[in-house]
């Protein structure tokens, strides 16, 4: 599925590759794409489509992980390998300059609307003041929910913040 390979450029692979990516982000059924981003080696082909996806496919792919109040993307953010799929499409919407920037902002505002508070700084962290002790009094630190997430979650934040100061110059410029 990869582009940058020698059998990418023909005609073919481009119908297959396209065919792939829409049976999985456009007809698979919620659960099933659900499990599929879920699993070591699905998240790895997940990844893989991604990259290759075009706007139709990622725009399916938003509104799957936005569903219910995106109860899947908080699902994915908190997997340690469903983290990687949403890195990857926070990646590809970054990289893919001025034709991703509503998908960006979308995805972006979703993460701070329904899953966390990316101005806050303790999303991430240990959580110090919940601390717990077993059966033999050994104290340990409860880990945020986020753990696997902390570096997305950080260039989650700085894109905010980018977003949002283009958004008060654009406002106070024109």
């Amino acid at each position: 599925l990869r582009e940058n390979k020698w059998y990418s450029t023909t005609n073919v692979f481009i119908q297959f590759r396209s065919r792939f990516i829409n049976e999985l982000f456009i007809t698979c059924s919620r659960d099933r794409l659900l499990s599929i981003c879920l699993n070591k080696a699905g998240s790895c082909v997940v990844e893989t489509c991604l990259k290759a996806a075009n706007k139709k496919q990622i725009n399916a792919f938003i509104q799957f992980i936005k569903e219910e109040h995106a109860l899947i993307l908080d699902q994915l953010l908190t997997h340690k390998f469903g983290n990687y799929v949403i890195k990857t499409l926070i990646n590809k919407l970054y990289d893919g300059g001025v034709k991703y920037n509503e998908y960006l902002r979308m995805t972006i505002n979703t993460i701070h609307l329904n899953i966390c508070d990316l101005y806050s700084s303790s999303f991430y962290f240990y959580h110090d003041q919940n601390n717990y002790f077993d059966g033999n009094g050994n104290r340990y630190v409860q880990r945020s929910p986020y753990y696997h997430s902390k570096t997305l979650l950080q260039q989650c934040r700085n894109i905010k913040q980018k977003i949002d100061s283009q958004y008060k110059y654009n406002k106070y410029n024109n």
